[in-house]
């Protein structure tokens, strides 16, 4: 059964698990890789958490929190939201962009998307990577 809990409270969970698995599978990134596609989206939103901003990239990012989680992306925390991120991201945007919110919701979660595609299969090549260098200590 999938994890129902909001992202802002995987903080401590995430720095619990992710410890506890950082030498075995792969280092954490601490910033999100400049040539995968949404990049500039991702490392906005990045930045922004850490000035503890909620901009409309800083929201895209705690949509897709648990899946940068996932793929190795060190993210500082998320912001404590009443609604779902996905709800905080469309008010965000509908605010700037009242007239086509829905357009620019449904590009930024297309490019997440793809950010996130792309991180996991580096993600899987950084871990099989580190696999076959440990076999080849052995």
């Amino acid at each position: 059964m999938p994890d129902m809990r909001p992202p802002h409270a995987l903080s401590a969970q995430r720095d619990a698990r992710l410890g506890a698995t950082r030498g075995f599978h792969h280092e954490l990134l601490t910033e999100a890789p400049a040539d995968l596609p949404g990049a500039e989206l991702v490392a906005a939103g990045v930045q922004a958490l850490r000035r503890g901003e909620r901009t409309v990239e800083a929201l895209l990012v705690a949509v897709g929190a648990r899946r940068l989680l996932a793929a190795g992306l060190d993210l500082p925390a998320l912001p404590e939201l009443r609604e779902s991120p996905e709800l905080a991201l469309y008010a965000a945007i509908g605010r700037a962009h009242p007239r086509d919110a829905h357009a620019r919701y449904n590009s930024l979660v297309r490019r997440l998307v793809s950010f996130e595609q792309a991180l996991e299969r580096d993600s899987r090549r950084r871990k099989s990577g580190a696999r076959d260098s440990a076999a080849a200590v052995r």
